[in-house]
């Protein structure tokens, strides 16, 4: 099943239902999508893809922009084509743009006006690229304004059937050493990635995942995955810079679900300390989860979070080899009782501690972690060895 198609369902199923809110706090704006308006803009954006610029199975799409609606709409209309989509960190500066453009030779480019300044300087060194798409103001001439996708009058299906082992995304990881690397997913592993999380966090259709982590990174992108298959709710909130603005955004869209990394906690907990943020002045019934990963989290900052914070919290731990954020989970009840401990394993992997010569390690032994998963990537694009 191509993984664009369940926005293609749910449109059928529950059309009228909030799929996407986004929360601009700066300047007090909103906007929305019900699952029907999302997967007509998909399919609005695929079509103009495919019949103006001629983007087919298996050709490679950049796509550099800062979380929006946009961002969504256009990271599932390429994936709706078939087409490979290659989701870039928004702190890339010009040479690594060039650097992820010569490993997957893309055919177009989707970014958003402010990551000019990074791109134009670099153009000239892109041949692969044939066409620009630019979401924003002050878009130059040689691009195309993505207002004129906006207009294109096919809203007709642009779904691409596809293998379950055909490429999804490939997504660039940074290790201690060297270049980011390439990985590549398919819509299989990232199918599974929605089960395993829709599993491990209950997920139902009632449900409000909020993001202001950006999507790019696995961890973000891959904990709504449940969300979206589930035909619930995700929230964003743009340009993301201030604590009291997650707390706003669950009590007034009744989010459930939120995912933090250590800054965040830590600004949330001082903005508690200081008083500049009550949380007994807000609604927060709805909030069942704060799962909370990316590095390690201090245990002191872990036990102020389970004290403060009115919902379950969770330690994750993942790769986006893997399949991102979720890998394994030290569940609230271990939470205080088991520190240091990143937990267990979530729906469908399987783990273990290994010594030098691969042979399984007894508990309080010191050795590799490897885990098996249809999670998994299929491979670093173009490098056997390392995939090996």
């Amino acid at each position: 099943m191509n993984y664009s198609g369940y926005a293609s369902i749910h449109a059928r199923h529950i059309p009228d239902k909030v799929c996407l809110i986004e929360r601009t706090p700066a300047t007090g704006g909103r906007r929305s999508f019900t699952w029907k308006e999302f997967n007509d803009e998909i399919n609005r954006t695929s079509n103009f893809l495919a019949k103006e610029l001629g983007v087919r199975h298996g050709d490679f799409v950049m796509h550099l922009q800062k979380d929006s609606l946009e961002w969504l709409v256009t990271y599932y209309a390429v994936i709706r084509l078939g087409a490979v989509v290659v989701p870039l960190n928004f702190r890339f500066e010009t040479s690594d743009v060039l650097y992820a453009a010569e490993v997957c030779k893309p055919d177009v480019f989707i970014l958003g006006s402010e990551f000019l300044g990074v791109v134009q300087p670099g153009q000239k060194n892109l041949p692969t690229i044939k066409n620009y798409i630019c979401v924003g103001k002050d878009v130059p001439k040689d691009m195309i304004d993505f207002k004129t996708i906006q207009a294109y009058p096919d809203t007709s299906d642009a779904l691409v059937e596809v293998d379950r082992d055909h490429d999804l995304a490939m997504m660039f990881t940074s290790g201690t050493t060297g270049k980011p690397k390439p990985v590549l997913h398919t819509h299989y592993s990232i199918n599974n990635t929605a089960i395993g999380n829709g599993m491990t966090y209950f997920v139902q259709k009632d449900d409000n995942y909020l993001f202001f982590l950006p999507l790019y990174h696995s961890g973000t992108m891959f904990l709504w995955a449940p969300f979206y298959a589930t035909g619930a709710t995700g929230t964003i909130i743009r340009d993301f810079r201030d604590p009291k603005w997650i707390i706003e955004a669950v009590a007034e869209e009744k989010c459930t679900d939120v995912l933090f990394v250590v800054p965040i906690g830590i600004a949330v907990l001082n903005a508690i300390a200081k008083g500049d943020l009550q949380l007994e002045n807000y609604d927060l019934s709805s909030w069942k989860y704060m799962e909370i990963g990316a590095q390690p989290v201090p245990f002191d900052i872990m036990k102020l979070l389970v004290e403060k914070l009115p919902c379950a919290v969770s330690n994750i731990y993942g790769i986006t080899e893997g399949g991102g954020g979720g890998l394994f989970n030290l569940y609230p009840e271990d939470v205080l009782a088991r520190p240091g401990s990143i937990g267990k394993p979530t729906f469908g992997v399987e783990a273990k501690i290994v010594g030098p010569t691969g042979e399984e390690l007894p508990d309080g032994q010191v050795g590799e972690l490897i885990f098996r998963t249809p999670r998994m990537m299929r491979e670093y694009y173009s490098n056997p060895e390392k995939t090996k």
